[in-house]
């Protein structure tokens, strides 16, 4: 399976920009794993470039913070302790809940563009597409959230999304975006209380997420995958078990609401 932009997209960008920008879809998809070892040897053959340009992808990567680096290791998607995890969580909404309550209200227009994005998103989720969803929710959000002027909340939103998406596979990310239609109304209040009631439920699945892991695997938090050594191609799916979807999980779990 491949990951990452359209080939005609793909054309036009340089054998190192196309490596990162595979390899940081599939990360932010959940193809990949916390802990996930990125083999440079493994890479090439698979985009069928030398290892230079894979060196240059995964350095680029480092600097974003979602490739972490050893000496004796290698090149590896980073783990998060449980304590990080949770403060992660709780930051993304403090940033969004200040970018929600200095945004500023969209027009016709946007506000149907808005609601069109978060159509198609709540479609990839439905139809569980790991790679289309994540792509949906990526516009979403980022059309959202930009409505605030606060630019530094924003670039700091952006930030922890990339820290939280990796963890996709795993534990819950995103809610339904349902204060979108609360933005018709223009009531601030009311889009909030929307925001925190969806972010309450993700904590709630993120809990509950969290305590069902084995012991063993809390303790190490995505250890098992760090003895990999992978391309991306074929890696979902050879544990046994899909990635959850927790966005139709904490539907299914308030179907009234």
């Amino acid at each position: 399976m491949n990951y990452g932009v359209g080939q005609a997209g793909r054309q036009a960008l340089s054998p190192t920009e196309r490596v990162a920008e595979s390899i940081r879809t599939a990360i932010l998809s959940g193809a990949v794993y916390p802990g996930e070892i990125l083999n440079q040897a493994a890479l090439a053959n698979q985009y069928s470039v030398s290892k230079l340009p894979v060196r240059e992808a995964l350095t680029q990567l480092m600097a974003e913070g979602l490739v972490g680096r050893e000496h004796h290791r290698g090149f590896f998607v980073p783990r998060l302790s449980l304590g990080e995890t949770r403060q992660l969580y709780l930051m993304r909404c403090h940033v969004e809940t200040e970018l929600l309550r200095t945004m500023d209200w969209p027009d016709s227009g946007s506000l149907a563009l808005l609601v069109s994005l978060q159509k198609q998103a709540s479609t990839e989720a439905a139809l569980d597409r790991g790679f289309g969803q994540y792509q949906a929710l990526e516009q979403l959000r980022s059309a959202v959230f930009a409505l605030s002027p606060e630019k530094v909340f924003f670039q700091e939103a952006r930030r922890l999304w990339l820290q939280i998406d990796r963890l996709r596979a795993f534990l819950p990310t995103e809610s339904e975006y349902g204060f979108i239609g609360a933005f018709a109304e223009r009531d601030k209040e009311l889009v909030l209380e929307i925001y925190r009631q969806e972010r309450a439920r993700i904590d709630e699945c993120l809990e509950t997420a969290l305590n069902a892991l084995p012991i063993s695997f809390r303790e190490s938090w995505m250890a098992a995958g760090a003895t990999r050594s992978n391309g991306l191609r074929g890696m979902q799916g050879d544990r046994g078990w899909k990635p959850v979807n927790w966005l139709m999980l904490s539907k299914q779990a308030h179907p009234a609401d």
